[in-house]
């Protein structure tokens, strides 16, 4: 697998998909359209769908994440996109998008022991998906998708934008590394 020269629509589609495709997001992705998405992916995969398809899917994650796209800013078509392996050591280290959570936390090491330690009312239901996606792991179920993260100028820690259980759960299982997309203006 390649691990330079992803576009923004790729990792755009790979987001949008990964959501469909998550138990824990089938609340926001339901009606027809993406059952039929959904339908065609289990079936045959991303190549299952067409141009089309591809596009709509990649408008409707943009619309869906329009919020968080816009308190991060970015990501955007004109950034420059990778695949990379992160250390636990790294991820621990991330910045999060703190806006989203009732923890104030000043790294993804911090909200993640919050999370799997101390969880508030709200946290329970998130620990829990993270619980289910190391169980399914063990089965050797691989989550669907990579994590997000942005690359800030200067000693700026990189900003995880999206794939906070997944991370969680490599965080949690020891896993030396996680594979996700980095993007940078």
């Amino acid at each position: 697998m390649r691990d330079s020269g992803w576009t923004y629509d790729e990792v755009m589609l790979d987001w949008a998909i990964a959501e469909l495709r998550s138990p824990s997001w089938k609340d926001n992705w339901y009606g027809p359209t993406c059952d039929a998405w959904r339908a065609k992916l289990e079936a045959g995969g991303i190549n299952a769908l067409d141009a089309m398809e591809r596009i709509d899917l990649i408008r409707a994650i943009e619309q869906f994440r329009r919020p968080l796209i816009s308190k991060c800013d970015g990501p955007y078509p004109s950034w420059t996109f990778w695949r990379a392996s992160v250390s636990q050591k790294e991820l621990s280290q991330f910045s999060i998008v703190s806006a989203f959570f009732t923890y104030s936390a000043s790294s993804f090491d911090d909200l993640s022991g919050k999370i799997r330690n101390q969880p508030s009312h709200e946290e329970e239901s998130m620990r829990a998906k993270v619980v289910a996606i190391q169980n399914a792991a063990r089965k050797g179920q691989l989550p669907i998708g990579l994590p997000i993260a942005i690359i800030r100028e200067g000693p700026m820690t990189p900003l995880l934008i999206e794939g906070y259980k997944r991370s969680m759960a490599a965080l949690w299982s020891g896993a030396a590394v996680i594979k996700m997309f980095l993007c940078h203006p």
